[in-house]
């Protein structure tokens, strides 16, 4: 700010060709932005907090040498009208003032920067205290007969919404009077008022006299509008052209007077869009409930946006249009949600849905049994088409390039020294790891999209067989592994190796239940051998764990509580080795190409054997993607955590754990001023996490469907019947229910249990090995729950609406991983047909 005095001094006129330094602040840029447009302005100046009174009085000499009337005086923050904090209604503004009363108006107004409703302001919202009074703006008062704000296009909107009031704005921006609500829509050959709605409005803020006075607003025929509709349109066309220019959300505050339309503020909008939902839109939790289990926290949310873009990446590849109006990721109570265009690639080439939720994961009703593309519905498509085979050729080898660079990028971080690392550094790793998250979503796109090319081709060649599905599932279960299975195997061959069962069992399952989350006590209290295969564990799969997706989240690397949990049981229960049960899928197997054979005759068998080994690559590859990607986050937990306990040395976080319920930006404005309150923020998470928890959000509903998801308790008793869901992996099972809500539940479940839980992610993994079978409420052919079922040689039922609320825990249940049925057997007996 120094500079920028020395060139123009502490008042400065705004206009379109002076080059306006940022500590003039957000209001005063705002009407640059305007002047350079070539829109009406009111003619305006910024006063810094630093005017002494000279240059006061010399401005009060120039207002009245121009022979101003009145003027609106009105702060202008650096941190006021920003894209996330608006200070609406928080700072002062004097409007009326007479030129020889600027000098006083300018101080009140700078001043209430510091006033005790700033500082709570400030203190809610965790930010930093201002260093002193706030920059003005003076302008040039309109005597509006007509004013108040209009709304560019946002949360998914396509109109411009204008709110109009008699008078000047300040009964729209004070919220005295219901305005006059007008929606303005894009038409073929400019705007139309689409909507509008009559204004009440009690009194008005008008000039009368040479001063600003409240009156009565008077009788007014209620058919007569405030605003004419070619001003509406003129308004309309205005925002919608600021919005497009500048990228970003805005409300604009204009006035009327004498037929001329004027301009006084811009600024962008700072509502998150996760409060306006699209109307008539279709949401999904599909995949992201299967990633996300639970709410994420709020450092991931501040992150998962780069999901979205990455979505629209790769429907741009498929040279699908993006609205940019509709987003494609909402939160809903704090779960993240799909827009329906994620289908729009399958839509366009005929895939049926149930086939897309089987591939992708998601809910609804049973699949076909033999998902196809419908070829005329494809054939409308050709450019389609073409892409998406380019697409699919080019995703494994594209995936594999990936990664490579995502090796690149954790040996760096792995050199990182946390304590070194500043938050500059900090941020800049985080923003790369945003990238990183990016283009996992376009690869893992492309690899689903060739799996499907795979798969669907493979089905095509064996359609005539009885049970297609089932039984390609069982052609590709042997061969190439999973990173989550091999996971589990490499703990089962860990257990096999032991030979002090008894001792070893009890050191874990003291470590599991005890307090420390370290190694330390494990060199000396295991065999060497195994203490060397825990390490070689450790390294290959040390970054996995529960809710891994959400780096919030501990991994196995860190607590040590967590292998011991897992791996006590596999030490005190022998099991099949892993080598028997390879053996006995490539024995299944080979029974189910002899099937082929004897249905589909040896042409399809060839052509359906071609197609295995892509089909075992991709799908690994799949989950190898989601792995190496999460591998990245030890270091940066390593990192976030270091600083988390440094503001937590100084009290400014009850505990380090607390860094998760503040944002990526928040976290980052923490550590750049210490002055930032981040207490404030914590316990508002809280309060918000609380409440979430409560509201039910099903797998897939439509927008109009938020307003009545019920409150936890508050239902009915689900009805007791057969449950029907999608059959996943085949295979008949019986056992008793076990429902879990979290794979840090694990302990529960029992061998030969049936696992029901809402959703699976990596995290459970394990619990596949002591299930006896699984359902799941959402959930797919290609979905985790699916592969690493079918790997296991267990059956398992996806989609089967409500399961860990109509199934309870110790309740005999039959699955069918064929047709998709859950039966409960309170009396024995079956019924699998």
């Amino acid at each position: 700010m120094d500079t920028l005095e020395r060139t123009v001094g502490a008042v400065i006129p705004i206009d379109a060709e002076r080059e306006l330094d940022p500590a003039v602040g957000n209001k005063a840029l705002g009407l640059q932005l305007l002047l350079r447009r070539g829109l009406a302005v009111p003619r305006s100046w910024v006063v810094l907090p630093t005017a002494g009174a000279d240059e006061l009085e010399s401005l009060e000499r120039t207002l009245a040498e121009l022979g101003a009337g009145l003027l609106a005086v009105r702060s202008s923050g650096v941190d006021e009208d920003g894209r996330r904090h608006s200070f609406a209604g928080v700072h002062e503004s004097v409007l009326g003032v007479s030129p020889p009363g600027v000098a006083d108006a300018v101080m009140q107004v700078s001043r209430s920067a510091l006033s005790p409703r700033a500082r709570a302001y400030r203190e809610s919202l965790s930010l930093p205290h201002p260093d002193g009074p706030c920059p003005v703006v003076v302008q040039l008062l309109v005597p509006a007969e007509v004013a108040g704000v209009a709304f560019g296009p946002w949360g998914g909107g396509r109109g411009v919404i204008i709110e109009a009031a008699a008078g000047l704005g300040e009964s729209v921006v004070g919220g005295s009077a219901t305005p006059e609500v007008l929606e303005v829509r894009p038409v073929a050959d400019g705007w139309d008022v689409h909507r509008r709605r009559r204004a009440r409005q009690p009194t008005a803020v008008v000039v009368e006299e040479g001063e600003v006075r409240r009156r009565p607003s008077g009788s007014r025929n209620d058919s007569t509008p405030l605003l004419s509709a070619e001003l509406a349109t003129e308004i309309a066309d205005v925002v919608a052209a600021l919005q497009w220019d500048l990228s970003r959300p805005l409300d604009v505050e204009w006035a009327v007077a004498e037929g001329k339309l004027w301009w006084l503020q811009l600024r962008p909008q700072s509502r998150p869009v996760a409060e306006s939902l699209p109307a008539g839109a279709a949401w999904s939790r599909a995949n992201l409930r299967e990633v996300f289990p639970d709410i994420p926290s709020a450092f991931a949310r501040s992150l998962l946006p780069v999901l979205a873009e990455g979505f629209d990446m790769a429907l741009r590849r498929y040279g699908i249009p993006v609205d940019d109006d509709v987003p494609v990721l909402a939160f809903v109570f704090g779960r993240p949600v799909l827009h329906d265009r994620v289908n729009a690639v399958g839509d366009l080439l005929g895939v049926p849905r149930s086939a897309q939720q089987l591939s992708f994961g998601g809910s609804g009703p049973p699949a076909e049994e033999l998902p196809s593309m419908h070829l005329g519905v494809a054939l409308r498509h050709p450019r389609l088409l073409w892409r998406t085979a380019r697409v699919a050729a080019g995703a494994e080898g594209e995936a594999l390039e990936f990664l490579g660079r995502v090796q690149a990028f954790r040996r760096r971080l792995r050199d990182l020294d946390p304590a070194e690392t500043d938050t500059d550094a900090l941020e800049e790793t985080l923003v790369e790891g945003m990238a990183v998250g990016r283009e996992l979503v376009v690869r893992q796109l492309a690899v689903v999209g060739a799996l499907m090319s795979e798969t669907f081709r493979a089905l095509r060649a064996i359609r005539s067989h009885p049970r297609p599905t089932s039984t390609l599932a069982l052609l590709a279960a042997p061969g190439a592994k999973t990173v989550s299975t091999r996971l589990v195997e490499d703990l089962e061959s860990i257990a096999d190796g032991v030979v002090d069962r008894a001792a070893v069992a009890r050191f874990l399952r003291s470590a599991s239940e005890g307090r420390d989350p370290s190694y330390d006590a494990w060199p000396s209290a295991l065999p060497e051998a195994t203490w060397r295969s825990v390490r070689a564990w450790l390294d290959r799969h040390g970054h996995r764990g529960p809710y891994e997706s959400d780096m919030a989240w501990p991994r196995y690397v860190e607590d040590a509580r967590m292998l011991a949990e897992l791996l006590a049981p596999m030490v005190e229960e022998r099991r099949t080795s892993t080598a028997d049960r390879e053996e006995a899928r490539r024995r299944v197997a080979e029974e189910a190409m002899d099937s082929v054979r004897e249905h589909c005759g040896r042409l399809a068998a060839a052509a359906v054997a071609r197609r295995l080994e892509p089909i075992k690559r991709l799908s690994s590859l799949r989950e190898r993607l989601r792995s190496d990607v999460a591998s990245l986050y030890p270091y940066m937990r390593r990192m976030i955590l270091t600083k988390a306990a440094e503001l937590a040395r100084v009290g400014r976080l009850d505990q380090a754990a607390d860094i998760w319920r503040l944002t990526r930006q928040e976290v980052v404005g923490a550590l750049r001023d210490p002055g930032i309150d981040t207490s404030a923020a914590v316990r508002r998470e809280a309060r918000r996490l609380e409440l979430w928890r409560r509201v039910s959000v099903p797998n897939s509903f439509r927008t109009e469907d938020v307003a009545d998801m019920p409150l936890a308790g508050m239902d009915e008793e689900a009805r007791r019947a057969v449950l029907w869901g999608d059959g996943i992996s085949p295979g008949l099972a019986e056992g008793p229910a076990c429902v879990l809500h979290a794979p840090d539940e694990g302990a529960r479940l029992a061998a030969g249990s049936i696992l029901v839980a809402p959703a699976t992610d990596p995290a459970w993994t394990p619990l596949f090995a002591r299930a006896a079978g699984v359902v799941t409420e959402i959930g797919g052919v290609l979905s985790h729950a699916g592969i690493v079922a079918r790997e296991f040689g267990i059956p398992a039922v996806a989609n089967v609406e409500d399961a860990t609320s109509r199934l309870k825990d110790g309740e005999t249940v039959w699955i069918n991983g064929s047709s998709g049925r859950v039966v409960l057997q309170p009396h024995g007996g079956s019924d699998l047909g």
